[in-house]
């Protein structure tokens, strides 16, 4: 009988010994916020070949506690979940090296690679040395890859080959196609800030992404996600193909209401929500292409929230003529107020920043024209 009980009193101290290094997070206050541009699985320990507990979704955010001591793996906690997840898979709003090492467990990198792509989900800035004072050489721009070339000792940055500049990007800014650890060591880190830091150059001109050739209206749309291409503006409409997750399309013409988007992509033609999807200028300078102005369902009184994949500048009025006030940082989300008549502007709040916003760079919780019209 004592065999037993000696067994499980070691079980039970074994237990919580494991749990203790997530308190130990939790006490220090050291958090973060992470968000995937894809469905990313969350991990019972750090590995590849761990068990998946359950999927953070492409553009949500998990609450990140913790790292390996390569920090290459992060601990997160999401909806009641707490565990693991690849951390060159995610972005985070400040250097992951802050965090506090919550595990034992550090697992060689799976498929070790001397060159990988680097993705921006946002503006990203080149710098000359791996700091964030250091000087910038070139800006990395959205929906860009770099060639990686090699990393710092503590993984917090990556330098990259972009257009034959060789520069510096923060790790916690980009996604990487394999694990940060497999690139070799090439230099070290600056002084790291212990705070958010500023994440990207915003466009004198606001526009985000450049017009291209192969549209005849000059306007490019973007899938954040994966998107439905459907026969006509509709949510009741059939989908007959879809946008792959950073796929590009041509934008042809608008609905009436400019809330949907007819677009050409590969072989079809047809119409993506415009609340879901990222536009390289005003859709209102479209031509309209169906009368059709229905408006997509929104349930219940919840607010209705808007998120950016990288910085947009709040104005102080529905133009680039007004003032800044603020920027919703990249992966950021605003409360969405109101909307002019041709729902070119939307007024947001963003961290008690209150102004407005170009409706086309935002991706939306729910159709952007429940919102009431107000013009200032």
């Amino acid at each position: 009988m004592y065999r037993r009980a000696g067994i499980l009193i070691s079980l039970i101290v074994v237990s919580l010994w494991l749990a203790l290094p997530s308190q130990a997070a939790a006490q220090t206050g050291k958090t973060l916020t992470a968000t995937p541009v894809h469905d990313v699985n969350i991990r019972s320990t750090p590995g590849l070949s761990a068990g998946v507990l359950t999927v953070l979704p492409s553009g949500a955010q998990a609450t990140v506690i913790g790292r390996t001591s390569g920090n290459n793996w992060l601990q997160v906690e999401y909806q009641g979940t707490r565990g693991w997840l690849a951390g060159w898979l995610v972005t985070c709003n400040a250097d992951t090296i802050n965090l506090d090492v919550t595990t034992d467990v550090q697992p060689n990198p799976i498929n070790p690679a001397t060159t990988t792509k680097a993705y921006a989900p946002h503006n990203v800035n080149i710098r000359k040395e791996p700091s964030q004072q250091s000087e910038i050489l070139k800006l990395l721009p959205f929906n860009a890859q770099a060639d990686t070339i090699g990393r710092t000792s503590d993984s917090s940055w990556v330098m990259v080959d972009y257009g034959g500049v060789q520069g510096w990007v923060a790790r916690w800014l980009v996604i990487l196609q394999n694990d940060v650890n497999g690139l070799p060591v090439s230099g070290e880190s600056g002084s790291i800030p212990s705070g958010p830091q500023p994440t990207s150059v915003v466009p004198a001109s606001g526009t985000p992404l450049p017009p291209v050739s192969s549209s005849p209206t000059g306007i490019i749309v973007t899938a954040p996600y994966r998107v439905n291409i459907r026969t006509s503006p509709s949510v009741s409409a059939n989908v007959i193909d879809i946008m792959a997750f950073n796929s590009q399309a041509a934008a042809l013409a608008r609905n009436v209401g400019n809330n949907w988007i007819q677009i050409k992509y590969g072989d079809t033609t047809g119409w993506v929500a415009k609340w879901v999807v990222v536009a390289s200028d005003n859709t209102a300078n479209l031509p309209v292409g169906s009368d059709i102005a229905e408006v997509g369902p929104h349930l219940g009184n919840t607010p209705i929230t808007g998120t950016s994949i990288y910085p947009v500048v709040i104005r102080s009025g529905p133009s680039f003529n007004f003032g800044q006030l603020g920027t919703i940082a990249a992966g950021g989300s605003a409360t969405l107020l109101a909307r002019t008549a041709d729902s070119s502007w939307i007024k947001v709040n963003s961290s008690g920043i209150e102004g407005w916003a170009a409706s086309w760079v935002i991706v939306s919780s729910v159709d952007m024209n429940v919102l009431p019209v107000e013009q200032p």
